[in-house]
């Protein structure tokens, strides 16, 4: 068996390191003047699993928080558009869907962006385009004008936000990532309790332009939040920062000497004290660390088989050794279970272990991937071939995964857009209408904390939990044009945000256990596009309905139809066909 190890297409046998011809090993283990030989856990990140981990959290709460409550309570906003722009209900609609579909149609691009520049810069980018975009939209005279300006704009800049927010948390965690993920997501439920009816204040004290103004500002302080993303260390990086010290130190004492040299010889003892350091930092950085300065290429060891201790070396550029730390070459970085119930880690004797066989660098595994544009960045190219990989339509489970998932997202945002829209006409004071939407970002966090808790049951059928949770949330949906009292629609509301926050946070595991850990990035990515483009015509058809029937009762039924419907389709996935091969083959 052979395997290609560097880029310029040398070969080296796949056998176990102790085997390898002495001869061969110790050309492979001498480095040259421009080649160091290095583990591959000297450029991986190991999740520190708390720590700054939990400032990290924080931050992605406060995203979450800010982003998500101003999306999900825009509801209050839409009497208000649709009376200064003259708009119908379709139209005006587009706007809250215009903006969360935008949010999660730029999620392969913010992912593409951080590969290459970090969570930090790409989460600020993301609020300034939003506060900008929410200030540059009160300057519309058409609602076409509004929609591209608050709803394209903002919805990208929401998207560059939210990005950082979650791939950030599983940078930091692997064995408590499920708490982890779960208590940053409780600031979409927070974030839509408050800004609810944050959202009726203002627009009782001032116009919807001077609203605007206000939650631009709110929007900045994603600036502070993303700033707190600080980015993790390599032991590569920690050594070489290492080594420049000595370097710089090495330069300092040297120009001192020369100036006491320049002197008296009344300084000779202090010359020779100098003489003495300046000669022992050079043993000690190559004798402790190697060279890591001036480096061309890095002979890189690493596993090729986790059962029987296979081991290649792969030669690496600089540049591509840095990349093992990279967030989208992981492949469970959007996996928000715990890791510890995953057959990946339960190969590995520990997490460090696991961290290094899940990264899937293309440079190591012979991989090419397509070359979008060549003026973009590798990383960035990688990425995006990563998440929109189309060959995985040839899995009849994915793409049965992928067509539900479009059918609940035209259903998904009806209940937020609508809720305090139709309590009004019901004759329910303003202020108690929008408090619906409260109620509903509420439910939702804790429905997406339970599923968090369930994920960590070991042996989980995450798809018989998931189908209950969805079938739930369609149900709730059905009976809210029957609910005529208040009571009975926060009741309503209630159980329609606690069960589909269920399903938003088994989604992942359901992916994982019928597609695999290693298609997850590719599965997530065009998961996401279909979800944001149903996301974007489900508000308006909704509208729609209203204009043609004068009540929003016909959209409420059809949308808990359709989350119905996809909750007994999904039951589909458990038949053996749409299993996949190597799950049968175990059976």
């Amino acid at each position: 068996m052979t395997n290609s190890m560097n880029n310029g297409g040398t070969e080296s046998e796949l056998v176990p390191l102790n085997q390898i011809d002495e001869s061969e090993k110790t050309k492979a283990e001498e480095p040259t003047e421009s080649t160091i030989n290095a583990d591959i856990n000297e450029f991986i990140v190991t999740p520190p699993d708390g720590g700054w981990g939990w400032v990290i959290v924080l931050a992605s709460f406060m995203n979450q928080f800010i982003l998500d409550g101003i999306c999900y309570a825009f509801g209050s906003f839409m009497l208000e558009y649709a009376n200064y722009f003259g708009s119908s209900a379709a139209t005006t609609s587009a706007l809250m869907s215009t903006l969360v579909g935008c949010y999660m149609l730029s999620a392969p691009v913010g992912s593409a962006l951080i590969n290459k520049f970090g969570c930090r810069p790409v989460g600020i980018s993301g609020s300034i385009l939003a506060a900008i975009s929410f200030v540059v939209c009160t300057f519309s005279n058409s609602i076409l004008t509004m929609i591209v300006l608050f709803g394209v704009f903002g919805g990208i800049g929401f998207g560059l936000m939210y990005m950082p927010a979650v791939i950030s948390v599983s940078l930091y965690f692997e064995k408590k990532r499920p708490l982890a993920v779960g208590l940053g997501m409780c600031g979409t439920g927070v974030g839509t309790f408050v800004f609810g009816p944050t959202g009726k204040f203002l627009l009782d004290n001032m116009d919807w332009k001077g609203a605007h103004y206000i939650i631009a500002g709110i929007i900045l302080h994603g600036c502070v939040f993303a700033a707190l993303i600080r980015p993790l260390q390599s032991k590569h990086d920690r050594k070489l920062k290492l080594e420049q010290r000595l370097e710089n130190r090495d330069a300092e004492a040297k120009g001192s000497l020369t100036k006491i040299n320049g002197h008296s010889n009344g300084t000779s003892e202090k010359s020779e004290k100098i003489k003495r350091a300046t000669s022992s930092q050079p043993n000690i950085r190559t004798g402790a660390l190697g060279s890591r300065l001036n480096v061309g290429s890095i002979n890189v060891y690493h596993s090729t088989n986790r059962l029987s201790g296979q081991k290649s070396v792969t030669t690496l550029t600089v540049e591509e050794a840095q990349d093992l730390k990279r967030p989208m070459y992981k492949k469970d970085i959007f996996y928000s279970g715990s890791v510890l119930n995953l057959p990946e880690y339960k190969d590995t004797s520990n997490t460090q272990d696991y961290v290094a066989s899940i990264i899937s660098l293309p440079a190591m595994h012979n991989k090419t991937t397509t070359n979008i544009c060549s003026c973009l960045p590798r990383q960035i190219t990688d990425t995006l071939s990563e998440m929109l990989d189309l060959s995985l339509l040839k899995m009849p489970a994915f793409n049965l995964i992928a067509f539900l998932s479009w059918l609940i997202m035209i259903a998904y945002l009806i209940p937020f857009a609508f809720t305090s829209v139709r309590a009004v006409q019901m004759r329910v004071e303003s202020g108690k209408a929008s408090f619906l939407i409260s109620i509903l970002g509420v439910s939702t966090m804790l429905g997406r904390l339970l599923s968090c808790v369930i994920a960590q049951i070991p042996n989980l059928r995450a798809l018989l939990i998931h189908n209950i949770f969805l079938f739930l949330a369609g149900i709730s949906c059905v009976v809210m044009p029957f609910c005529k009292t208040y009571i009975a629609m926060a009741v309503s509301a209630f159980g329609y945000g606690f069960f589909i926050g269920g399903h938003v946070a088994l989604s992942p595991l359901v992916l994982v256990d019928l597609i695999g850990l290693d298609k997850l990035t590719t599965a997530y990515g065009i998961t996401v596009l279909l979800r944001g483009v149903s996301t974007i015509i489900g508000p308006p058809i909704a509208g729609k309905i209203y204009d043609t029937f004068g009540s929003y009762d016909v959209a409420f039924f059809i949308a808990g139809g359709l989350i119905v419907f996809a909750s007994f389709a999904f039951v589909l996935l458990e038949l053996e066909w749409f299993k996949p091969k190597s799950h049968n083959s175990k059976t």
